[in-house]
């Protein structure tokens, strides 16, 4: 009878756990988007302000394009899933990925982490993953043009929505008063 309880609430205590890893992989997913936008909206208006008064007259494309290759941004990615991508490229193992950036991306960090581990010979794969996904820069944020222009175009409608429901609240106020 013990046995069998103990196994029964080791089982509830594991799936309990599997929920939990799947909603906190879910959340970090989500936050990594997050991040990434953030950044990239930061490395666009970065770039817009060291244009200063030409920015207006340079193509959008391009002051896009420059963000994207600028190297501000990070590898936006759970640590597991690099585990396993990147072990398959230090390997030559296929990867099912069609994503042409995320392949770029896994390439990259696999450089990174057979070069840390050159220099570190003491860290084995796993430590200088990590290293790499919490010390380097990635040399572009690896995502396209139509994504860019998709994050800036929400991240503006957005703001000016929120400029319209706050000069609403005014309106609506000082009627009011």
């Amino acid at each position: 009878m013990y046995c069998k309880f103990t196994i029964l609430i080791l089982s509830l205590h594991n799936n309990i756990n599997m929920n939990i890893k799947l909603g906190v992989m879910r959340m970090r997913s989500c936050k990594f988007k997050e991040e990434k936008s953030h950044d990239f909206i930061k490395a666009f208006e970065e770039e817009l302000k060291e244009l200063g008064d030409m920015a207006p007259f340079e193509d959008r494309e391009k002051i896009i394009m420059k963000t994207l290759y600028s190297g501000k941004g990070r590898y936006y990615i759970t640590f597991e899933e690099a585990a396993r991508s990147v072990r398959k490229v230090l390997d030559h193992q296929a990867i099912r990925c069609k994503n042409g950036c995320k392949m770029a991306m896994y390439e990259e960090m696999a450089l990174k982490v057979a070069d840390y581990m050159q220099r570190h010979p003491s860290y084995d794969y796993r430590a200088a993953l990590y290293r790499v996904l919490a010390e380097s820069r990635a040399s572009r944020f690896f995502f396209g043009m139509q994504t860019a222009k998709l994050i800036l175009y929400q991240h503006y409608r957005s703001r000016e929505e929120q400029k319209e429901i706050w000069q609403n609240f005014e309106q609506t106020n000082r009627q009011f008063k």
